[in-house]
């Protein structure tokens, strides 16, 4: 299923991998409601589940600064355990790898040109995950 928040971002989940994709549709302009509209959807979609994100931000036209900061302040472990952003060239990547170094998410956050690597990226990152809990899953009989 896929649902558009407040007219300018497509989310929707692939159930398979367990990642929630966000993509802006082109020439998007971002403020603050709409990010907190996005923020809404992505954790109806999610269904209280943790899962990563893919956003494909690269056909937006603005996102203002209360956006940028309450998208990032709402990348949360209690549903995310990692967000994987796609830019189209170097110089987007550069900015965006910034922002990600400004803002300080609270999950591991990182910027790919390749969808398919950041696709990997995340997979790699559930699995990480999946060996923390095991970790604390072991009976307490275990040396």
């Amino acid at each position: 299923m896929e649902i558009t928040a407040g007219g300018q971002v497509k989310l929707w989940v692939e159930e398979e991998l367990g990642i929630v994709y966000s993509q802006p549709i082109e020439g998007a302009v971002i403020g603050y409601e709409e990010a907190l509209e996005v923020i809404r959807i992505r954790r109806k979609l999610q269904g209280g589940r943790r899962m990563g994100l893919l956003s494909d931000p690269r056909g937006v036209r603005k996102v203002d600064c209360h956006a940028r900061k309450v998208l990032s302040e709402n990348a949360s472990k209690k549903d995310l355990y990692a967000v994987a952003l796609l830019a189209e060239n170097a110089v987007s990547r550069m900015v965006a790898n910034m922002a990600v170094g400004f803002n300080r998410p609270e999950v591991p956050t990182k910027v790919f040109s390749d969808r398919n690597k950041a696709i990997s990226w995340l997979l790699e990152q559930k699995a990480l995950e999946v060996g923390k809990e095991e970790q604390f899953t072991l009976p307490l009989d275990t040396p």
